[in-house]
């Protein structure tokens, strides 16, 4: 059985990642889109990931079995972001991708995304799930022989239209990023799309703009080097030894799928996911004079707040997963929304992360303001001070998971908290345990939507501080008798 979760339906390949269960999967999304009556077609994708593009030839194989529906495949790897947006662009009702993103090699899994190529909220995915259970329950204890056309055959006759949309999406991207003032700069760049999905979509649009360009780990290795292939700092170490070699404006590295950004300055320092979506809200609201909130997840920094606050904007805080991200961005009207795992969106583009379009945002905002990523941000961290988020991670077995939420929504119940120094300004439950103190420091233990992993964040603005704060909640979880 598959669980969809705050990113989708992760799993290990040969384990849940089976091809039993992308068939029940299948199984699950057709009976749902037939009740629905759907009348446009699923579009899906895959990246590079072991056995991606299997798994879309046998989800094809129960989907058009015996049905009305319609499949448009993108035979060809891809980011997540060129599914969402030809979903969005086509006005389909819904869209699908095989990617595990970030996770391990040893993963896989999909992603469901709705009209607007909105990830799919819980609604959605639990209607997917229910259907699934109760296939299950009527041939338990056996495993449901559910009926299929062979891929080949659904080819031949029609069933299946193979299509590659890459220069819609990058003709969307070119439409709104400042190419002339790109081409003009000139640009030294370097690029690592860490063995993902990425790397032809990215270096098109840089050749493009006429950047000067070397590419790094771009060939396919579905081991992703022997590493995560997150673009954490600690990943990052040969494109800075190759910057230290020479000078570049930049270095840019995207994740597994595309859809999350790191970037490297000029001085090679490393830039998190927050002080880049920090920076480009700063740039439009600085350079480019625009108005309107930014949407964060509470996991995401809240110099947000601050920047927005200074120039008399809001900032909005939403649970993690990139769905509330998108859903607060309409509502609020928002001219930018991200989350400090790496993603970041704009209302003019598609309705989730996007690493490819972030990235040209960067290398815009260099361009078009006149000086380097380092000054801009020494720039905003000179106005608004510098913040400091930490982050640790525990890791459980599966079937530990629900008795360790338990303990937790227990202290929190029991407000047993640890003897902070700081004042408390609010205390949030409703997606883990949030505390945020009145100098907007904050604490939050949250367990990931995709892993069986615990995650302690804080952030403050002096690293002395987010580390008392770290040290304190794990202070408070060992006391609580859980094995960290």
């Amino acid at each position: 059985m598959f669980k969809f979760g705050t990113g989708g339906w992760r799993a290990v390949i040969g384990d849940g990642f089976n091809k039993e269960n992308i068939q029940l999967l299948a199984y699950a999304v057709k009976t749902l889109l037939t009740r629905e009556n759907c009348q446009t077609p699923l579009v899906i994708g895959y990246d590079r990931r072991f056995l991606s593009k299997e798994a879309v030839k046998w989800f094809a194989e129960v989907f058009l079995h015996e049905s009305q529906l319609k499949l448009w495949f993108i035979n060809h790897s891809v980011p997540t972001p060129v599914v969402m947006y030809y979903t969005k662009a086509n006005n389909f009702d819904y869209g699908m991708m095989v990617t595990a993103s970030h996770n391990l090699a040893i993963y896989n899994g999909f992603k469901l995304f709705t009209k607007g190529g909105k990830d799919a909220d819980l609604g959605v995915t639990g209607k997917v799930e229910q259907i699934a259970a109760e296939l299950l329950a009527e041939t338990a204890p056996l495993l449901p022989q559910i009926p299929y056309t062979p891929y080949e055959e659904l080819l031949k006759a029609g069933r299946v239209k193979e299509f590659y949309p890459i220069n819609d999406y990058l003709d969307s991207i070119a439409g709104q990023i400042d190419m002339a003032a790109i081409k003009k700069a000139g640009l030294r760049l370097i690029f690592d799309p860490m063995y993902g999905a990425s790397g032809e979509a990215l270096t098109a649009l840089l050749l493009q703009a006429r950047c000067q360009l070397e590419v790094i780990h771009h060939e396919h290795d579905t081991l992703f080097g022997g590493h995560m292939p997150s673009p954490s700092e600690e990943r990052l170490g040969v494109m800075k030894a190759t910057m230290q070699e020479g000078y570049y404006d930049a270095g840019i590295a995207t994740d597994g799928d595309g859809d999350r950004l790191a970037i490297l300055d000029d001085k090679h320092r490393y830039l998190s996911a927050n002080e880049i979506l920090s920076l480009v809200y700063y740039y439009f609201l600085e350079y480019k004079g625009m108005q309107g909130p930014v949407v964060r997840n509470l996991a995401t920094t809240h110099l947000l707040d601050k920047i927005a606050h200074a120039y008399g904007q809001e900032a909005i805080e939403v649970k993690v997963g990139f769905k509330w991200v998108s859903q607060a961005m309409q509502q609020y009207q928002a001219i930018l929304g991200g989350e400090s795992s790496g993603g970041l969106a704009l209302p003019t583009h598609i309705n989730g992360k996007d690493g490819v379009f972030a990235a040209m945002l960067m290398i815009e905002m260099a361009a078009v303001s006149g000086k380097s990523i380092s000054c801009l941000l020494d720039e905003m961290t000179a106005k608004f001070g510098k913040y400091y988020m930490q982050e640790k991670e525990f890791r459980f077995r599966q079937d530990q998971v629900e008795a360790v939420k338990r303990q937790l929504a227990d202290i929190t119940e029991l407000k047993a908290l640890p003897d902070y120094k700081q004042q408390v300004k609010k205390i949030r439950t409703d997606d883990g345990l949030k505390i945020t103190f009145v100098d907007d420091s904050f604490v939050l233990l949250r367990f990931s939507g995709t892993e069986p992993v615990l995650r302690v964040f804080a952030e403050s603005q002096a690293a002395s501080e987010t580390e008392a704060l770290i040290k304190a909640a794990c202070g408070l979880l060992r006391s609580e008798g859980l094995q960290i």
